[in-house]
């Protein structure tokens, strides 16, 4: 009786309120308040939304700051409700004040689904165009993460964050870049479509400046570019032709300019070598660029050159299997060690560890940084048991101190001084 009443009175204040004037709009701005904190009537806390809808075209901006604060927070609990203004939230993405297009980006993402991706996407592309470069890292990860949950499907996912890519530029996060190249990994009949669409984004603006969108390209050419040259003349290249010196000399021209950032450089540096088993033709002019980059002032550009220069001696037998095409990179491998299953796996191992361990008599009570190198290259003591169960435990440690002193000089200086002095005596008896 008592909920009813208060529903009765806060429907007569909300209705019968003037809002002309800021007396009004607080008193209104208060009565949606309580409509929401209280178990309120479906269509009363449709009301509430209504009003906060009305308050979005007020002129006052800080009427329209805090209707788009409330609305924020009530989204989730009326997404049906707030969703009939999402016209009016998208327009004040266009407003000059910083702190409202910054709440209507975050209500927009909170407003996307899969009937609205297209179009709320459009308009937020369009925003970033124009946004301020603190906004625009956020809302390109948050456009990428979007298009991935609600894409209607590869190829319009593709496309779209390759212009998101092109629209925010320097300002895209690192995981975006990921994400994109997981993504046409993961896509074989997109394979073709995608190398065109970003080779033709190569040839248009300035490449320093949209550098994230030019490494996933770098990637994507290196793995294939043969199907680049089988599509040249046709509709996905604009009709435009292409040869592999033109991609060659795309990739020594990258190389060259100085606004390029090492990383970039260290992608289409892949890129080349790739190329070169790609283009078989083109082996001479890509050893060529190769060995220029082996005298780099870029210690990590110099030491890549030089390693890819010996897959052009010592080893190019081994070369067009080293270089072959990646294999597809499975989806959200990044979080396979998070899996549960695999987390069963990793702790049944280490329970049969440890029993092997008790029954050998062992200690790796105090674990360091040499024994898990051990463990790491299958030279640890319990491995050489497993497999010398037959020799007695001393003729063991003998072994295994050999084992471990080699691999460890040849790693550098992880070799543990306490365990070496332990064993030391035991060698000399």
């Amino acid at each position: 009786m008592t909920s009813e009443i208060m529903n009765d009175i806060l429907a007569q204040v909300a209705t019968n309120t003037e809002s002309s004037k800021n007396v009004g709009n607080a008193i209104l701005y208060e009565t949606v308040i309580s409509i929401m904190d209280i178990k309120s009537e479906s269509g009363l806390r449709v009301l509430g939304i209504n009003i906060l809808g009305r308050f979005l075209l007020n002129t006052d901006k800080n009427i329209r700051y805090v209707a788009l604060t409330t609305l924020l927070k009530t989204v989730q609990a009326d997404y049906n409700a707030v969703q009939r203004h999402r016209t009016t939230i998208v327009e004040c993405l266009k407003d000059p004040d910083i702190s409202i297009r910054k709440k209507s980006m975050e209500l927009c993402f909170a407003l996307m689904n899969e009937n609205n991706i297209k179009t709320m996407t459009k308009e937020l592309i369009y925003f970033l165009e124009k946004a301020d470069p603190d906004f625009k890292s956020i809302c390109s990860s948050n456009l990428c993460i979007s298009a991935e949950k609600y894409a209607p499907d590869s190829r319009w996912h593709i496309d779209t964050v390759i212009r998101i890519l092109n629209t925010a530029g320097n300002y895209v996060r690192d995981d975006v870049v990921s994400l994109l190249i997981e993504l046409i990994s993961s896509c074989d009949s997109l394979h073709r479509y995608s190398v065109c669409q970003l080779w033709l984004q190569l040839k248009d603006g300035d490449l320093s400046s949209k550098q994230p969108l030019l490494q996933v390209a770098m990637w994507t050419l290196g793995e294939f570019a043969d199907l680049l040259i089988q599509a040249s003349g046709s509709e996905e290249l604009n009709e435009t032709d292409v040869d592999e010196s033109q991609i060659i000399e795309k990739c020594k021209e990258i190389l060259s300019m100085v606004p390029i950032n090492l990383v970039t450089k260290e992608y289409t540096l892949n890129a080349l070598i790739k190329l070169s088993v790609r283009f078989p033709n083109q082996i001479a002019k890509v050893k060529q660029i190769v060995d220029f980059f082996g005298c780099s002032h870029s210690i990590e550009l110099q030491q890549r050159s030089v390693e890819f220069a010996t897959l052009f001696t010592r080893h190019d037998k081994l070369r067009p299997s080293v270089l072959e095409r990646m294999p597809q990179i499975p989806k959200n491998e990044r979080k396979i060690f998070y899996n549960n299953n695999n987390n069963e796996k990793m702790d049944d191992n280490l329970e049969k560890s440890n029993e092997l361990i008790a029954a050998t008599g062992v200690d790796s009570a105090v674990p360091n940084d040499s024994s898990a190198l051990l463990d790491l290259l299958d030279l640890s003591p319990t491995s050489l048991i497993n497999t010398n169960s037959a020799l007695p435990l001393t003729d063991t440690n003998v072994i295994t101190t050999s084992s471990t002193n080699d691999v460890l000089d040849l790693l550098g200086s992880l070799e543990n001084s306490e365990n070496t002095n332990n064993i030391t005596p035991e060698i000399m008896q």
